[in-house]
């Protein structure tokens, strides 16, 4: 994959911050796109990865009629479509969020966001099964029950090929960031993680 379309490697990039900046082996945790990069780090690069967390990751081989759908959701071209893509993210919209929806149409809607959104997409659209069969370190999948975002052929793609250790949870009242809306049990359910993976 490429970062912002300016041909360097998003694992690349995300390796160097892990070297550089991290400097030592890590709880990894990715959401959507994160963790369809946060499963390549951890199939490319192990040893930086103590444990991988993946929270509605991207990456699952879908068909083409599915990939098309996922990437409609971006194609903002008004308020009506932004508060559509905000209802898509919470298991309930924030009411902010969709009174900015003005605001926010204008940022979604110019080219360039446009353009990383779908480059960024279509790039992370697929990790090779045995890269996510292959992971030795300790997993956490969380699925939202409010999922709306990505199609549940995703969970169900993981589910086929994530390994026996791993551990997989629909957690009813997650939608696809509940980093944003429920952070503090969001924090829960990796502190377990942890605690059971005894980092």
């Amino acid at each position: 994959a490429q970062t912002a379309g300016l041909g360097v490697p998003a694992i690349g990039v995300l390796r160097a911050y892990v070297e550089e900046v991290v400097k030592t082996p890590s709880l990894v945790v990715g959401n959507s796109l994160g963790g369809a990069m946060a499963v390549n780090l951890a199939s490319e690069h192990a040893a930086w990865v103590k444990a991988l967390a993946l929270v509605a990751p991207a990456g699952a081989e879908l068909t083409p009629q599915a990939l098309a759908a996922l990437l409609g959701h971006f194609a903002v071209k008004s308020s009506a479509d932004v508060r559509a893509l905000t209802r898509k993210l919470f298991h309930r919209p924030p009411l902010g969020a969709l009174l900015l929806a003005p605001a926010l149409s204008r940022l979604y809607t110019t080219p360039t966001v446009q353009a990383l959104a779908a480059d960024a997409l279509a790039t992370q659209a697929s990790i090779a099964p045995q890269a996510v069969r292959d992971l030795k370190m300790p997993v956490l999948f969380l699925w939202g029950g409010s999922e709306r975002l990505l199609p549940p052929e995703i969970l169900a793609w993981y589910r086929q090929h994530l390994p026996a250790q791993a551990e997989v949870h629909v957690v009813e009242g997650f939608g696809h960031v509940p980093q944003m809306e429920r952070p503090d049990a969001f924090v829960s359910h990796l502190v377990g993680f942890a605690d059971r993976a005894r980092l």
